[in-house]
């Protein structure tokens, strides 16, 4: 929409500008942006006619192009754990034999399951080391396979059926991000840009076995995005 000129992450490319295309309608910026992040060996989603118009409100009166240095900070990145972050949970059991049953494992493909059926009150707690402006926490839970064959039953679902997340600076006084009940294995919240240094997720309802197999609440390959000062 504005343009981009520069290098990009130190590396200057032929002409060094991209030039923008404010007078484009929205969807003809939607088609473009959507072939882009579908094709190319890319695997993103589409982007609406609607979501061009909020980035135009948003950044109307803009009157250069953007740098890459600029640009990237104006955007949430993935946050990368690290040591110093102090990740808990109410309950953990491994995912698979020989597994560890660790709420780490939710950053990972190994995944971390609460065990037992859904509980009212079961949490998830990531402690960062200093104040974190985040706007975005997505992860998969991963349905429970019953079999292959065409008469399998269908899988069970491990997403959390009633769920408040919440954001504290200090640990004590809590501030709910938005109640929620999940749909589908892909969990994405996103939201406007919060500073916290606390992020926890609490079942809020009980959650029972189906057919006698118990229906844990699970999570794995979780990625949160925040904004990097």
């Amino acid at each position: 929409m504005h343009g981009l000129e520069g290098p990009l992450e130190g590396k200057t490319y032929p002409a060094g500008i991209m030039v923008g295309n404010e007078e484009q309608s929205d969807e003809w910026i939607a088609a473009i942006v959507s072939y882009i992040r579908t094709n190319l060996s890319n695997e993103g989603t589409l982007v609406t006619a609607d979501d061009v118009k909020k980035v135009r409100d948003k950044t109307t009166g803009k009157d250069a192009p953007y740098t890459y240095e600029e640009l990237v900070h104006s955007v949430p990145q993935i946050l990368i754990p690290n040591e110093g972050w102090k990740i808990t949970a109410s309950h953990s059991v491994p995912t698979r034999i020989g597994g560890r049953a660790s709420p780490n494992s939710a950053f990972n493909f190994e995944g971390w399951s609460t065990g037992g059926n859904q509980e009212k009150d079961m949490w998830y707690q990531i402690e960062f080391p200093e104040i974190m402006n985040i706007s975005e926490l997505h992860y998969n839970a991963t349905p429970i396979s019953r079999g292959w064959r065409p008469d399998a039953p269908p899988p069970l679902h491990t997403y959390p059926r009633g769920y408040i997340p919440e954001t504290s600076t200090d640990g004590n006084s809590w501030k709910e991000i938005k109640n929620g009940k999940g749909e589908q294995a892909d969990v994405s919240l996103v939201f406007e840009p919060i500073e916290t240094k606390f992020v926890r997720m609490k079942l809020t309802e009980n959650f029972g076995s189906q057919e006698d197999h118990e229906i844990p609440w699970s999570m794995r390959q979780m990625k949160i995005y925040g904004y990097v000062k």
